[in-house]
């Protein structure tokens, strides 16, 4: 796999100086440091701490919808923290949940962003 990344580095760079400098900081042949903007950051922080609490205390697919036998085996005696509402059903407020959700990801679509392949 790490062949696979740095091939990649030598393929998309502009220079064959550019290339090595770039292989070589993936390396951390010239040091490991901190951005200073990121290592002073409280936004980091606060994102790194919800983003934890969303993993560990939120439900997992399996425990949203084990109501419906989402797995060959479904364990019910896990846990959900006090979350037991967050489990999916077939209501008008999940409905308007996942309509808001497509209303979201459809007014979205017409912003402008790079095609990240727009080289080739």
């Amino acid at each position: 796999m790490t062949l696979a990344i740095h091939s990649v580095v030598f393929f998309k760079a502009a220079t064959t100086e550019g290339a090595y400098t770039t292989a070589r900081g993936m390396l951390g042949l010239d040091g490991l440091t901190i951005s200073t903007s990121i290592a002073s950051a409280d936004w980091l922080i606060a994102y790194l701490i919800g983003g934890f609490a969303i993993i560990y205390l939120l439900p997992n697919t399996q425990q949203f919808f084990i109501d419906h036998e989402p797995s060959l085996e479904p364990e019910r005696n896990e846990t959900l923290w006090g979350l037991e509402k967050l489990k999916w059903s077939p209501d008008w407020r999940w409905a308007i949940v996942f309509a808001g959700l497509f209303a979201f990801a459809f007014t979205n679509l017409s912003r402008v962003s790079e095609f990240i392949y727009f080289q080739f």
